[in-house]
């Protein structure tokens, strides 16, 4: 702006007719007049532009929000499942092996019951063996008795002696038999123990890397699309938010303007009132973008 001091301190202005310097003036205050107009247009052009894209920026980044909460509340919602799946596939695994190594504990158990049964089985068989030795004994004795009369009861008595013998050696492999399986049983028992606890230490261990993949694998599915949506809408709020390229085209074109009517305000106050060497200062209403520059709106 310039002050009064400027207009105390300028040279007076000479030879110049008085209607000649008043039509001047009246076409520099028109052409100001006309600047004032043209730039309040495009201040409110301005408005305009910066309220849409303030709002659709709005709108956008809203949108961004709303799919950062979606994409985390998925994400807690894959987690939970993707640990409730693993949990769930650990316990039937474990469940399996329990049931297994209960079954195995039954056998064993009926095993050594059946092994206690024959046993008493093979007892009660040692007795009639036993018996039948006596009866034998007997036989012989009254064969000896009897004489030649009792040569048919000595034959028996031979056959009874010799299916007691065979009826104890019977006996004593099958109580043999059965030791030998009383033996072996509980070590099975144990090794089936051992394994059972390793199964289910390996199987700790795979769940743990079963839960951490599923995990990964889930979070990752279950965000890709979200991301990918709050991406677009971050692209999209970054195209509103370029619209300061066409702000300072404006706000150039303005700045011309105003550097225009300044010379021209300084020419007439100057004492010169031929405007036609100011010609080419005249603004041409705008600006084009700078080469390369792309107008988006």
């Amino acid at each position: 702006m310039l002050g009064a001091s400027w207009f105390a301190t300028r040279p007076a202005v000479d030879t110049a007719p008085a209607g000649c310097a008043d039509g001047a003036h009246s076409q520099v205050m028109a052409e100001i007049a006309e600047g004032k107009e043209r730039i309040a247009a495009r201040v409110e052009d301005l408005k305009v532009l910066t309220g849409r894209e303030i709002l659709a920026c709005g709108d956008v980044l809203s949108s961004i929000v709303d799919n950062v909460r979606a994409l985390v509340s998925e994400t807690d919602r894959t987690v939970q499942a993707s640990l409730a799946r693993s949990e769930g596939l650990t316990s039937r695994f474990v469940t399996e092996m329990q049931e297994d190594l209960l079954a195995q504990e039954t056998a064993v158990t009926q095993v050594l019951l059946l092994a206690d049964g024959i046993e008493d089985a093979i007892d009660a068989i040692n007795g009639l063996a036993q018996s039948s030795h006596m009866l034998a004994i007997n036989a012989s004795i009254e064969a000896a008795r009897l004489g030649s009369h009792g040569r048919g009861v000595a034959v028996i008595a031979d056959q009874m002696r010799e299916m007691s013998k065979t009826v104890r050696t019977t006996a004593d492999t099958v109580r043999s038999s059965i030791g030998a399986v009383r033996q072996g049983l509980p070590p099975v028992r144990e090794r089936a123990t051992s394994m059972h606890e390793r199964t289910r230490s390996f199987i700790d261990v795979v769940a743990e890397q079963v839960k951490s993949t599923s995990l990964q694998t889930d979070a990752g599915s279950a965000g890709s699309g979200r991301l990918d949506a709050v991406i677009e809408l971050s692209n999209v709020a970054l195209s509103h938010l370029q619209f300061q390229d066409p702000l300072v085209q404006k706000l150039t074109s303005m700045n011309r303007d105003l550097d225009v009517l300044e010379g021209r305000v300084r020419r007439v106050l100057d004492g010169d009132v031929d405007l036609a060497a100011a010609e080419d200062d005249r603004s041409p209403g705008g600006v084009e973008p700078a080469p390369g520059e792309v107008m988006l709106f």
